[in-house]
């Protein structure tokens, strides 16, 4: 295996450890940064779906946790334009409401999401929606 192709593996796999998250309630973002950075997450927050899409080019995150009604571009429009972006379709989508009802959960599949969480989110089931599902063993065992 090339170093150069060893290097590129491994950073695939600490993405998995970055999280974008969009919500625009500050204290939402604030209690997602508390509850993952002690955890070894590298958390990106943002407050609208634009900045969200941005934050996901650059970044490049594992996982983007949304929250589906904010102004601007919400979170159903967000993830329709993640899975639509080549370079962003693989990122596993999050989306979190207060809104619980069949509609907004046939609607969140319907966009792209992966996942589909009530919001105030229970850390425990936070942490198995951005867990990696993949662990670095995996690489760093076949370095010769």
């Amino acid at each position: 295996m090339l170093f150069h192709d060893l290097c590129a593996r491994v950073r695939m796999r600490l993405n998995d450890y970055v999280l974008v998250v969009a919500d625009d309630d500050l204290e939402v973002l604030a209690a997602y940064v508390a509850m993952l950075e002690p955890r070894g997450f590298t958390v990106h927050t943002c407050s609208d779906g634009r900045e969200a899409i941005e934050l996901c080019r650059v970044f490049k995150p594992g996982v983007v946790v949304l929250d589906l009604v904010m102004p601007g571009l919400d979170g159903f429009a967000t993830a329709r334009h993640l899975q639509a972006e080549t370079e962003l379709a693989d990122i596993r989508r999050v989306a979190v409401t207060a809104f619980t009802d069949e509609r907004s959960s046939a609607r969140a599949w319907e966009a792209g999401f992966h996942e589909f969480l009530p919001k105030p989110v229970p850390l425990s089931m936070l942490l198995a929606m951005v867990r990696p599902t993949r662990d670095m063993r995996g690489i760093i065992d076949k370095v010769p």
